[in-house]
């Protein structure tokens, strides 16, 4: 549990100061691939929801809570789930301190080559963690279905 909470810790660090050097940026990172661009997010994904934000916050604060304790009482295991949900946790707190602070989430990275909406590293953990931890659970259910279907012919 300690590797994963110092995991959790650099990746907020990470996190924060990204959105600290890059809130208000302009700049053409990799020409027609990268852009820097700083955005106020007041919604969720993709801006929805964006004309509520107290109640944006309190939902967040409720999910970064449910993630907190799944973490607690999973990661003590050494599988994909844990660190899916550590990254998934790490994600969560950084967009979610953003809103107690400035009362929205900065985004600021900008893909050129596709029409995709601006983000920021939080939501890039929230994502692969989220990915990561629904693979692990594929896996596993694809387990459990072969040992029932094993169990059942014999």
């Amino acid at each position: 549990m300690r590797i994963k909470a110092l995991i959790i810790h650099i990746l907020l660090m990470l996190d924060l100061i990204t959105k600290a050097c890059f809130y208000d940026a302009d700049m053409v990172l990799i020409p027609s691939i990268l852009k820097l661009e700083g955005h106020k997010n007041y919604g969720m994904a993709f801006s929805m929801f964006s004309n509520n934000p107290a109640y944006i916050t309190a939902f967040v604060a409720i999910l970064t809570a449910c993630l907190l304790y799944v973490f607690i009482r999973y990661s003590h295991e050494n599988n994909m789930l844990s660190y899916g949900i550590t990254l998934m946790l790490a994600g969560s707190i950084g967009n979610l301190i953003d809103r107690f602070v400035h009362g929205y989430v900065i985004d600021f990275i900008c893909p050129l080559f596709v029409d995709f909406a601006v983000f920021n590293i939080a939501d890039s953990l929230i994502a692969i963690g989220a990915a990561i931890s629904c693979i692990y659970i594929l896996m596993n259910l694809e387990r459990e279905n072969g040992k029932a279907c094993n169990s059942k012919r014999r």
